[in-house]
């Protein structure tokens, strides 16, 4: 129990928005990055 990672976006409406975005556009990993302040390593 408790084993895993954790989620980078903590909030869940967050979390939706990303993946509407990811589904709906299929932006790049830059872009979303930019938009959710995510770092690419």
């Amino acid at each position: 129990m408790g084993a895993g990672q954790k989620g980078f976006l903590p909030n869940p409406l967050d979390k939706l928005v990303f993946i509407l975005l990811y589904l709906k556009c299929y932006p790049t990993y830059d872009l979303q990055g930019f938009l959710f302040g995510l770092e690419r390593s």
